[in-house]
């Protein structure tokens, strides 16, 4: 809902005043999106058309729905499919000969790839995840589980690996879409575990490095003119700096280097001063979160209906994220059933939008809300500028940018149970102009200007 703000040349009474300065710039924003799976797609496809394109619409137009501008995309299967499958199931195809799609991509990705591009006028930035090589390229000869590709890095089936990820993009371009950029692995430590109980595969920094600098990065670039943009890590946060440290330290891989992908899942964790300290030690190479969910952990590992807490926990964690140097924010699977699901393993999480088949409805989450408070004010290409409380207050968490069009965003999530705050914002290039808002308890507020 909207609240009515009110402008004053003095500071309120009990006020708490939050000083916003654009002259201060940091990180240039890329984009908050979701993710496009075949769970997503089967979900859609259950709804009436209309009801489908209405998600897809409620997710990407601008400025009529939240304004996504990023779609992750799986590179095959993931456990949010029906099976595992891969685009090349011929043991021996070292050409890849007998690459092609599948089912899967042509009735529940493309089309709402395809419907997303027409919401954001074409401006929607895909990027593409494997999350396993066929069986028949790996040492343990199954996409379920980790375990790395066979043979030594960069020999035969690292070559044809590094050919799949350009086969895939030449697919997708063949039926109009473009990619925009690729994450090497999704979440590569998790290949340690030959018993992992989905599609994943090993790699440690070192092998990635060499990996992208000797056969992806020239394959990619020498393939496609437009420059798809190369993302390492896709894993989670207490990987850095060290696996950016590692790429980074070879200039020679390190050109191939256009972002570093982080995951949420050790936040509660591993400290936020990892992104800081990565930040400042590769400035050059921005950082996106490029996948989160709610619900992957504890008893409750299913959607919450109506749930407020898991909204609040993606507000300050995109917050937290924000103010130390990140540049985007991904949702998972951008609709589910109310089960959490279709997951072939049973991996059941959360999303933003729940699909409910049975009624031929779907319900938008708070979490669809706190995604919306992102991508719907802060747009792509706005900068993250300072802002600071003139007293501390632990309740409240807040970033503040300047967008493309000049508008002052600062958005703000009260943590407290029970206390209205009334915040007077105020803008250091102007004197004594002070913007007031009340602030409920439990809240994600935003406030332009």
């Amino acid at each position: 809902m909207k609240t009515n703000i009110t402008t004053t040349n003095s500071v309120p009474a009990n006020a708490v005043i939050l000083s916003f300065n654009p002259t201060v710039r940091h990180q240039k924003i890329f984009g908050f999106g979701g993710a496009i799976t075949d769970a997503a797609g089967i979900n859609l496809n259950s709804l009436p058309p209309d009801l489908a394109d209405n998600v897809i619409k409620q997710y990407y137009s601008y400025p009529n729905g939240i304004g996504y501008s990023t779609a992750r995309i799986p590179i095959a299967s993931c456990d949010f499919s029906t099976h595992p499958y891969s685009y090349s199931d011929v043991d021996g195809d070292f050409n890849l000969t007998n690459f092609n799609l599948t089912t899967e991509d042509f009735t529940l990705k493309l089309p709402y790839l395809k419907k997303a591009l027409t919401y954001t006028n074409s401006t929607v930035r895909f990027f593409g995840s494997p999350w396993s090589a066929p069986g028949w390229m790996k040492e343990t000869g199954l996409m379920r589980g980790g375990g790395p590709l066979k043979g030594p890095v960069n020999g035969q089936y690292y070559q044809t690996w590094a050919n799949y990820f350009v086969k895939f993009i030449q697919a997708y371009m063949n039926q109009g879409i473009q990619i925009w950029g690729v994450t090497l692995q999704n979440e590569p430590n998790t290949g340690r575990a030959l018993d992992f109980p989905w599609q994943t595969m090993y790699w440690n920094a070192s092998m990635q490095r060499d990996f992208l600098r000797d056969l992806l990065g020239p394959m990619l670039d020498q393939n496609f003119i437009w420059g798809v943009k190369k993302i390492i890590l896709d894993d989670n946060r207490g990987n850095l700096p060290d696996w950016a440290d590692t790429i980074l330290a070879d200039p020679n891989a390190a050109k191939f280097v256009d972002m570093i992908g982080v995951h949420w899942y050790e936040d509660e964790t591993k400290p936020a001063s990892n992104l800081n300290d990565t930040y400042y030690k590769h400035p050059g190479v921005p950082m996106l979160y490029t996948e989160a969910c709610a619900g992957w952990e504890g008893d409750e590992r299913y959607p919450l209906l109506g749930n407020w807490t898991r909204a609040e926990q993606y507000a300050d964690d995109i917050l937290t994220a924000l103010n130390n140097y990140v540049t985007g924010w991904n949702d998972w699977n951008i609709v589910l059933d109310v089960p959490g699901g279709p997951n072939w393993v049973g991996n059941t999480v959360d999303s933003s939008i729940i699909v409910n088949a049975n009624t031929s409805e779907y319900y938008k989450q708070p979490l669809f809300f706190a995604m919306g408070h992102f991508s719907r004010f802060v747009r792509p290409n706005a900068v993250r500028v300072n802002s600071q409380l003139a007293s501390s207050n632990p309740s409240l968490e807040f970033a503040s940018f300047v967008n493309p069009d000049n508008t002052r965003v600062t958005v703000i999530l009260n943590k407290d149970d029970s206390n209205t705050y009334k915040l007077a914002v105020s803008d250091v290039t102007k004197t004594s102009v002070y913007y007031v808002i009340d602030v409920p308890p439990k809240s994600l507020t935003s406030l332009v200007v």
